[in-house]
């Protein structure tokens, strides 16, 4: 995955510079899994866009405008009445996590200041959005609900004690000493899965840069890659990023910074810029494939029901194509009945 932690700890640098002390403005809802924060901040308007989607969750700034729906879903409704008017005070990243927080000082039904946490969970289909109570530690609400049946660690419904997702039993890479490396990686004969097993906010694309990168399988080249790779990092953060996509294997991807093994290489003015460039038309035309098989499914089962009905209709019709026939029957049997009861009355 391209938007790993590594490529968040550069997106938070961009969102800080544009949201900590701005006020949020509005707050629309356009699909099921996104939101669009309207930021105002220095007498600038911005929109954050932040999704969970399945396949395209992340957290970026946006100059796309999607229709937005006439009657808000229940979610936006409850993040305009607690978040509109309110201050970003921070924005940060839980450390080597794909997961961003927004530090939020609203008012309360009184006038008070009251403090929520926005908790940005990019993790695939198990990505969400969650508003927290700061002061209690509990949830408000979240965009996708997740009972204790679903979940026996944690339980994402309002009221609920908000708990981290559970983490990886994983090593800091930058506090990692050279020693440590060496003795994890000797004789490793697969590193680039190794490097994902063992290092926190590692994804297969950093780590296959890295076996890349030493060019030979040994212990000592490897380990040079890995801490000359780490180094670079920190120069590609936010503004300094180099935000490029580029082809690999025949899969486009993209990244923050520089990598030595791609080609189609294409850069961006900015971290958003890119997302917006690399998403925008695959989740529209996922959109518009996913509402294709909306309609197909719901055709389908149409016409399963009215097949059914048909057949019932069918058979109906076989039953009563003898109706007036019965029916005389009866009326002789009727009539037939009435004059022996008479008789048998005399």
């Amino acid at each position: 995955m391209a938007f790993d932690a590594m490529f968040l700890k550069s997106m938070t640098e961009e969102i800080k510079e544009g949201a900590e002390s701005g006020r949020i403005m509005k707050i629309h809802q356009p699909f099921p899994h996104e939101l669009i924060l309207f930021i105002r901040k220095n007498r600038e308007n911005k929109r954050l866009l932040i999704s969970a989607h399945p396949s395209y969750a992340r957290v970026q700034w946006t100059t796309d405008v999607p229709e937005n729906p006439a009657n808000p879903p229940m979610f936006c409704m409850l993040l305009r009445k607690h978040l509109e008017g309110a201050i970003i005070e921070e924005v940060r990243q839980e450390p080597n996590e794909r997961i961003l927080v927004l530090g939020i000082r609203g008012k309360d039904d009184i006038g008070e200041n009251r403090f929520l946490d926005l908790y940005i969970e990019i993790m695939g289909r198990h990505s969400n959005l969650t508003l927290v109570d700061r002061a209690k530690g509990t949830i408000i609400d979240c965009i996708k609900h997740i009972s204790p049946a679903q979940n026996s660690y944690r339980t994402l419904l309002p009221g609920a004690t908000y708990i981290l997702p559970p983490k990886a039993d994983k090593q800091d890479p930058f506090s990692i000493s050279a020693s440590d490396f060496e003795r994890l990686f000797l004789d490793e004969e697969n590193p680039a899965k190794r490097l994902v097993k063992e290092f926190a906010g590692f994804s297969p694309l950093l780590a296959a840069e890295i076996v890349g990168r030493a060019n030979e399988t040994d212990t000592s080249s490897l380990q040079n890659a890995f801490f000359d790779c780490l180094h670079e990092i920190p120069s590609f953060l936010g503004e300094k990023a180099v935000p490029h996509t580029f082809t690999r294997a025949d899969k486009e991807d993209y990244y923050f910074m520089p990598l030595i093994f791609r080609d189609n290489f294409k850069t961006y003015s900015s971290l958003s810029e890119l997302l917006d460039a690399f998403y925008i038309g695959k989740a529209r035309r996922d959109r518009v494939h996913q509402m294709g098989h909306d309609l197909e499914r719901q055709l389908a089962t149409e016409r399963t029901r009215n097949v059914l009905k048909i057949e019932k209709l069918e058979h109906t019709l076989l039953e009563t194509e003898k109706a007036d026939e019965f029916r005389t029957k009866g009326e002789l049997l009727t009539a037939i009945y009435i004059k022996w009861k008479k008789a048998w009355k005399v």
